[in-house]
């Protein structure tokens, strides 16, 4: 329950002391809702139930009904808290003109042009593009492709969350490896790997903390792992980075070493609603990546879109100057309260309050500003807070300074 202008009233009836998710560890989904909701009495607001179609919506919906007992209907609405922050996408106009290309597409091509045809053209203009397309897809088919239930993958805590689920959708086994500094030890990892290591996934720069492995750093490492070992790239917040130490995965690429280089088009570019990306990969891996991807993973219009996108210079930087100017106006503030705010090169900041920041994250919510909890992440102390726009920004400090006075 999202507890809106009802907080007060929830809480005077008692709801958040019968809420412990302990309480709910040995309960079916359905009991668990069931549970809840048998003793809600008043609320002002349901937390969203994010479905990928109508279809998931309306079983949710009836889902939802039924396990209360009829007392309560999923029902859609409208946020009206601002905007910031928006989970890491990149703020402004994704593409100032993206209306006006996709009615020149739906003119020219037709929304019926088969996702290939079109993917053609994207490759045509992306000069260093050798994987398969598909954002968030190459994940699990790194997985698919070369793991199986005797298998190890190697990746580090606190780190994008879909590598270890990928892992474990074909019961694959994880070994993880702690942070140190809030930054991936290479050391640590590469030693970590043994003969049943086959995949090792490295999100480079790091998704929660911002932090960076420099091109030293990655070299070392690459030089010390075994050549039978595939290692997944994911630079997804590459075009954040202004360090001339970063990385060049493409080096080992050219030496046809095992890596699986991913890129999107969901960060700097802000299509992430289009869900597009690319990896690039020796012909083995890219042979193993198409042998398991599902056939048209990528409409027309995201790819359409993407190659477009390629050709928006002036939006590029027009976005990276806004984060720049943000990540400093943030940075300055935030460490001015003196809190211990974690060097970034991404689009996002990590906050380490040091104490368990549930609380501040609630408060946050009732003064309009969404950021993310790292509780889920294995850092119940921190908040991963996303740069916004300039007066989204503004106002995310002066709702912290409120707070924390």
């Amino acid at each position: 329950v999202q507890h809106g202008g009802g907080a007060a009233e929830l809480d005077r009836r008692g709801f958040a002391g019968i809420w412990s998710p302990s309480m709910f560890s040995n309960m079916s989904l359905a009991e668990a809702l069931s549970h809840v909701t048998s003793r809600i009495t008043f609320a002002t607001s349901i937390a969203p139930i994010y479905s990928r179609t109508l279809t998931d919506f309306a079983q949710s919906a009836a889902f939802i009904h039924e396990v209360s007992g009829g007392r309560f209907r999923l029902g859609v609405g409208v946020s009206h808290a601002p905007s910031h922050v928006r989970m890491g996408v990149t703020p402004g106009k994704p593409l100032s003109d993206m209306r006006t290309f996709v009615e020149k597409f739906r003119a020219s091509e037709g929304l019926g042009a088969l996702p290939p045809v079109v993917l053609a053209a994207l490759r045509t203009n992306m000069v260093k593009l050798a994987g398969e397309i598909g954002d968030g897809v190459v994940f699990a088919n790194a997985a698919r492709s070369l793991l199986g239930p005797d298998d190890y993958a190697v990746i580090s805590e606190q780190t994008f969350v879909m590598y270890w689920l990928a892992v474990q959708s074909v019961n694959g086994n994880l070994i993880r490896v702690p942070l140190q500094n809030y930054t991936y030890d290479l050391e640590a990892m590469a030693a970590a790997v043994d003969d049943r290591v086959q995949l090792l996934y490295i999100a480079n720069p790091n998704n929660p903390t911002g932090t960076m492995v420099t091109a030293e750093q990655f070299d070392r490492f690459m030089g010390s792992l075994p050549d039978d070992v595939v290692v997944v790239y994911d630079e997804a917040y590459r075009e954040y980075v202004c360090r001339e130490d970063y990385p060049d995965p493409l080096k080992y690429y050219n030496e046809g070493r095992n890596i699986i280089i991913l890129n999107t088009f969901s960060k700097i570019y802000g299509l992430a609603g289009l869900r597009v990306g690319f990896s690039i990969a020796n012909n083995d891996l890219s042979d193993a990546l198409k042998r398991v991807r599902a056939p048209f993973n990528v409409n027309s219009i995201a790819s359409a879109a993407a190659s477009a996108a390629l050709d928006a210079t002036g939006h590029v930087e027009e976005a990276l100057k806004i984060n720049n100017d943000g990540m400093e106006l943030l940075t300055t503030e935030l460490s001015g309260m003196g809190l211990n705010v974690v060097p970034s090169v991404t689009n996002f900041v990590l906050v380490d309050f040091g104490h368990d920041v549930t609380e501040l994250n609630n408060k946050l919510l009732h003064k309009g500003i969404i950021v993310r909890p790292m509780a889920s992440f294995g850092m119940p102390t921190a908040l991963r807070i996303s740069i916004g726009l300039p007066d989204e920004n503004r106002r995310c400090i002066e709702a912290m300074r409120e707070i924390l006075a």
